[in-house]
Parts: structure tokens; sequence; C-alpha cells
């Protein structure tokens, strides 16, 4: 491996000097150099350049290289001065080429290394299945110059690494998938869901109900939202996350002052419900699930609210004089139970419905 580390460093050293290519033909000596310390032979003709080859009747290409044995081709690579950006373009002309040679393999050479492979039977386009920046020492860089090499080129080691790489992609897209699924207004649900699971080994079912009644859950994507630590509340005591602070700040719901932050909730919840007049409590419940504790609740009908927490130090905790009818002949009312910690949560949910919320004043 260490032939190869040297080998590696050496192209680096050449790759890194953009001034000195100041035509394609010097590019192109440079990437015959390449090859050629891999092993491969231009008096054996296993480094084919510019070669012609012939489409159609008429027509005709010349690939800047072409790396083969015994006249079968192997591989593909086009050439792009490393001071050019790779483009959709050159990519679009690799695959011509691999098409033509009936290679499923190909690289594009220029500031980086970007590698190209076509599924068996498909008819897809290649798949750019991974870049390797010319960096001194790089392992990944050693690993894969050693795979080119005409002593360690072999077709089945080629399709095992791009298969290794496509299904790294593949994990990658998953986990992101799942990733943007869990900071969706859907991921309350995906987080409860997976706390019931882990729950049902050791609680009854109204034990793990009490625990997720009275826990507030805010997922966000690091370096996106700063995340307010998860308050537990005394359970049968006072909620201490729903201690009113004292913040004056104004907000603008889509340009339109609306007020504080009780004021705003409550309109976007009228919002919402003009856009979706066929939403029932429980689904607007879903959508703004996780904000405040099912205790407390978000939106309930107003029958409920008015003696919900009768007896009580604070008795009325909804908008009962701005109730909201809905078409189902239900009337709700929003929940007033906001402050400077749980108002946040609920502007970036209000704010990945697509509403625009801006404070006008602290």
């Amino acid at each position: 491996m260490d032939d190869y580390r040297e080998i590696w460093n050496d192209i680096c050293y050449r790759i890194k000097d953009k001034n000195q290519f100041s035509a394609e033909r010097e590019f192109q000596i440079i990437a015959e150099f390449i090859f050629d310390k891999l092993g491969w032979s231009m008096r054996k003709n296993e480094i084919m350049t510019q070669k012609t080859i012939h489409i159609g009747a008429s027509g005709n290409v010349r690939p800047d290289i072409i790396i083969a044995d015994k006249e079968k081709y192997l591989f593909v690579v086009e050439l792009k001065k490393p001071n050019v950006s790779i483009s959709e373009q050159h990519a679009e002309q690799l695959f011509s080429y691999m098409r033509l040679l009936k290679v499923n393999f190909g690289i594009i050479l220029g500031e980086s290394i970007q590698i190209f492979y076509e599924l068996p039977n498909s008819n897809e386009k290649p798949l750019n299945i991974g870049e390797i920046s010319f960096i001194d020492n790089s392992e990944e860089g050693i690993s894969f110059i050693k795979l080119l090499s005409k002593n360690e080129y072999s077709p089945e080691k080629i399709d095992s690494y791009c298969k290794e790489r496509l299904e790294l992609i593949t994990e990658k897209e998953r986990a992101q998938n799942f990733l943007n699924n869990l900071c969706s207004p859907n991921g309350v649900d995906v987080i409860n869901k997976l706390l019931e699971d882990k729950l049902s080994s050791e609680f009854s079912e109204n034990a793990i109900k009490l625990i997720l009644e009275n826990i507030l859950i805010n997922i966000s994507k690091k370096g996106v939202i700063v995340r307010p630590a998860p308050q537990l509340p005394v359970i049968g005591g006072t909620n201490e996350e729903n201690k009113d602070e004292k913040d004056y700040s104004k907000y603008r719901l889509d340009g339109k002052l609306v007020g504080g932050k009780g004021k705003l909730v409550l309109e976007v919840v009228k919002a919402y419900v003009r856009n979706n007049p066929d939403i029932t409590l429980k689904e607007i419940n879903n959508v703004f699930k996780g904000l405040l504790s099912e205790k407390l609740g978000f939106v309930d009908t107003y029958d409920n609210a008015r003696i919900k927490f009768k007896g009580q130090v604070k008795e009325i905790r909804h908008f009962l004089k701005e109730p909201i009818n809905l078409s189902e002949e239900q009337t709700i009312v929003v929940s007033n139970e906001w402050n400077r910690r749980n108002i946040k949560k609920f502007i970036t949910r209000a704010t990945n419905l697509g509403f625009k919320i801006t404070k006008e004043r602290s």
C-alpha cells in the first residue's frame, strides 16, 4: 500500500498546480502519466487516448482516455482541467461514451475524481456514486487508485466497490428521510410510538398514557433551531413550563399585526381552519401535537374547556370569547397557555406549515 500512497501523493502534487494547465493537451499528458504509473501501457494499447469511435455512417466521437485489456474496453475517463468546474454536461458526455463502449464504469478526472456506475440491465443513467478530492495521504484516494491499477484491476472488484458505495448512499438517503420525517410535524408521533414500544415491557397501558401526557417533546435539526430542554411537569400539580413570564412581545402574521403570544396562536389556528374547512378537532390537535401537554390541551371543545379547570386557581385557560366553528357543527376554543419558551416551538411549527411570523418588539 505504501507504493500506492506514493503514487497518490504524486498525483495530488501534479493536479493541485492548476495554473500549469493552460491547454487541454497538457492535462491530457498528466492523465496519461497517472495511468502509466498505475501499470497500464500505451505501447500495448491499454491506454487509448483520443481514440476515434465511429457512430453510424458518418459520425464519430473521441473519448479522452479509454483503458483496455487485450482490446477489451474496461472503463472510460473524461478529462476536465482542474480550473474548470465539472458540470452536468460533462457527466452526460461521459454517459454517452459509457453506453457507446458498453462499459458500466467511468470517471471524470478534473478538480476531483467523480465516479459513475451503471447498474446491470438498467435503463437509467449511470449513477454518481462518489467524489474523491485530491488530498495528500487520503486513504480513500489511495484505495481507489489501487483498485484502478493493472495489477489489482478486475471487473468483479469494481462491481463490488461500486455496489458497496451504492449501499452507503441508499443507507444515507434512508437515514436522511427518517430525519426529515422526525423533524416534521409528524415527528412527535414517531417519538411517541417509539416510547410506547419501549415502555410497554415495563409499564401498564394507563401508566404509559400518564407518562406520555406529562412530557413535552420538541424535535429539530442541529444547527437550525436551539432545542429547549423538555420539561417534566409535576403530575397533578402546576406545570412550571406553563408559568408565564413577563413578556409583552407583539407579533405579525403574514404582515398583519395580531398582538401577543396567545393572540398569535389563536389567529394561526383560525387561518388554518379557514384553509382547511373540513378539518376536525382531532386533526387540529395532531397538527399541533407536542406543543402543550395533553392535560392542558392545545384545542378543546367549548363546553369541555369551560368546565375542565373548574375549582383550580386558574379556571379559564382557553379563548372562550373567541370560539371557532368547525364544519362538523362543533365549536372549539384555543388554549391561551403560552410563554417565552413554548411560543418558540409554536412559531417553528407554524412556519413549517407556511405561515410567515415576525416579532414586532419585546
